[in-house]
């Protein structure tokens, strides 16, 4: 006959502070399969969970959930021990190592007055980390390794004072940009782009002050200008660079890239038609017809 019992694996936590309980998914990573009479004991930040029986078997496997990082582990035990449910677990320290004590319970329908010491392995440490949160204005510690970098908050590593401060209005310069290499490199090219604008704006105002000259006007004016305003949008690609690279400044770097592209060739390509077309007018003319005096 079929079970009607139905074993859960649901895990909840109950606050003791706002008394409320929080259910954890059961989804991803390992995780205990249904079970009943299983023990639990509490250590530290991790909570022991031992034997219990499932559906088919009695169970002799340990699972340590660290409630630091909301997951469970099984543990891999030197030895065996039958399994049992029903029996009793604690938890405790001595000489700086935690054990956990297991006693009686059922095993297979018979009673059990065995006694089983298991030593639990030691609570791997994180590293405490220090984060500054720009737009709250605050620093962080971080003691369970739950915060990251995020440039989009404006969430940086306390590791970011290259210049003994974290520049919350200039964050450019934070992190990897803190070598002097990298420093020079950016001035370089920031020098480059400022004499090509200078290029870019005294060409324009040559164009438009020698509008009817004739070297401009053979140039086709007009075509000339688009490929002039093309090289702006290419060069103000330097912006966004400035700064880390988010989704929003990547976005307008196509964008820009896309503007320069299109002034500066499609201008030209435009232009080259435009030649085809005039050499293309010119083979089509009749040849003239010469009349000369045939008395002569």
């Amino acid at each position: 006959q079929e079970s009607l019992l139905v074993l859960s694996s649901d895990l909840y936590i109950f606050d003791v502070i706002t008394s409320e309980w929080t259910m954890y998914s059961t989804t991803g990573g390992d995780w205990p399969e249904g079970i009943s009479g299983c023990s639990l004991s509490a250590i530290d930040e991790r909570a022991i969970v031992y034997g219990g029986f499932s559906q088919t078997e009695f169970m002799s496997d340990i699972w340590i959930f660290d409630a630091r990082f909301k997951t469970f582990q099984k543990q891999d035990v030197v030895g065996s021990v039958e399994g049992r449910l029903g029996h009793t677990a604690v938890t405790y320290l001595l000489n700086g190592v935690y054990r956990m004590l297991v006693l009686a319970g059922s095993e297979a329908g018979t009673l059990s007055n065995e006694l089983f010491i298991y030593t639990i392995p030691a609570l791997t440490p994180i590293p405490e980390t220090v984060w500054i949160d720009c737009n709250a204005k605050e620093i962080i510690i971080d003691k369970l390794g739950e915060m990251s970098l995020d440039r989009e908050r404006e969430i940086y590593p306390n590791s970011f004072l290259c210049d003994s401060y974290v520049d919350c209005k200039n964050s450019w310069d934070e992190g990897l940009h803190c070598s002097p290499s990298l420093a020079g490199l950016w001035i370089g090219i920031g020098i480059i782009v400022f004499l090509s604008l200078m290029f870019i704006f005294g060409s324009f105002i040559i164009v438009i002050v020698h509008w009817n000259h004739a070297v401009i006007r053979r140039s086709t004016k007009i075509f000339l200008l688009f490929i002039l305003f093309g090289g702006l949008p290419g060069l103000l690609l330097f912006v966004p660079l400035v700064e880390y690279r988010t989704e929003s400044r990547c976005g307008i770097m196509w964008w820009l890239i896309g503007i320069s592209f299109t002034l500066i060739f499609g201008s030209l390509a435009i232009k080259n038609y435009r030649i085809w077309r005039l050499f293309r007018a010119a083979n089509n003319l009749k040849a003239p017809t010469i009349i000369t005096d045939a008395r002569k």
